[in-house]
């Protein structure tokens, strides 16, 4: 039944796609209050219920600040950013792995016969290691957080440096949004106005790093010219 695999692939990226066009034609975002109300309706369920929630959210491409809001919203800053950070990794490795198993056979074989050289360095290096190369990504986010872990997935990544870069690179985010959240009621205290300005350093670092990414691709195009 050679057929079996490749229509289980298949299969799971309707299915993958069908979600996006669900999510993206469903109702607007919860408030606040929606969101407590929803997680003190859960009982003990609910921090594994985020958990579990956040992990899926990573396998669509959505902003996954929203789901680090709502767990700083529901369960606080100590409570909360243990479990986003969980959920957060989760998510990460599951999407990596779906990405391996769904076109690593053909992303290796593309690599190897039919791009440049430059390219399969570039995989190389990822096998070799590539933590301090997904740190300073996760640190300032130039690609979005689920295109990486799918473009990640397809290369010869390996997972121990893939999961520690992750784990260490969205702490400072998710510390950020978390506090917002959760101080979100007080936006006169100190460590919302502290979360505040991480998240405004960490949004100018990212737009300066794609600006020079930007001007690299530019400069690379002019010299191949």
């Amino acid at each position: 039944m050679r057929w079996a695999k490749p229509a289980l692939r298949a299969v799971v990226l309707l299915v993958l796609v069908a979600a996006v066009v669900v999510v993206s034609l469903g109702p607007g975002l919860p408030s606040r209050d929606e969101v407590r109300s929803l997680a003190d309706g859960l009982g003990p369920w609910a921090a594994p219920a985020f958990v579990v929630a956040y992990a899926l959210v990573c396998l669509l491409p959505l902003p996954k600040g929203v789901m680090s809001l709502a767990g700083g919203a529901a369960f606080g800053l100590l409570a909360g950013l243990p479990l986003v950070l969980l959920g957060s990794v989760a998510g990460s490795v599951l999407t990596f792995a779906l990405s391996r198993w769904l076109g690593r056979h053909h992303a290796r074989h593309l690599i190897e016969n039919r791009l440049p050289v430059r390219v399969r360095a570039i995989d190389e290096r990822l096998a070799q290691g590539g933590f301090v190369t997904i740190l300073v990504a996760r640190l300032v986010p130039v690609i979005p957080y689920t295109v990486l872990n799918y473009a990640l997935g397809l290369t010869s990544q390996r997972y121990a440096p893939f999961i520690a870069a992750t784990a260490l690179g969205v702490l400072p985010n998710s510390v950020a949004y978390v506090t917002l959240a959760a101080y979100g009621t007080s936006p006169v205290s100190w460590p919302f106005g502290l979360a505040l300005l991480g998240v405004l350093v960490l949004a100018s670092l990212g737009v300066r790093r794609q600006r020079r990414v930007r001007l690299g691709v530019s400069a690379a195009r002019t010299g191949g010219a």
